[in-house]
């Protein structure tokens, strides 16, 4: 049962695990950067195109302008996570307009 897929975007599926790793994820940015701060599962994953081993890809966005130094503890804090999933943490305020358009329409709130 704890492996049982979710349906997310249409036709998208996502196995428990999976979701359950990317939520602690988003915790652990949360606790470095603040409860405010919006953490938005973009990519594969969400769309439902992921492969054995694609990470799990999280964008930050947050009120106030993100210091590099707590970004950098927050990205720490994530990669320390007892698990074999990768990340990629993004701040979206330092990303492309296109591609930070795109994040935040197809991206899944956690």
């Amino acid at each position: 049962m704890g492996d049982a897929p979710i349906a997310t975007a249409p036709g998208a599926v996502i196995p428990q695990r999976v979701r359950s790793v990317a939520r602690h994820a988003a915790q652990a940015l949360r606790k470095e950067l603040g409860m405010e701060a919006r953490i938005l599962w973009f990519s594969a994953w969400p769309r439902g195109e992921a492969r054995t081993g694609a990470p799990i890809e999280l964008a930050i966005e947050s009120p106030s302008l993100l210091d590099t130094r707590a970004l950098s503890r927050a990205r720490e804090r994530v990669e320390a996570l007892d698990t074999l999933y990768s990340f990629n943490v993004v701040d979206l305020d330092q990303t492309e307009a296109a591609r930070r358009e795109r994040m935040q329409r197809e991206g899944m709130e956690l």
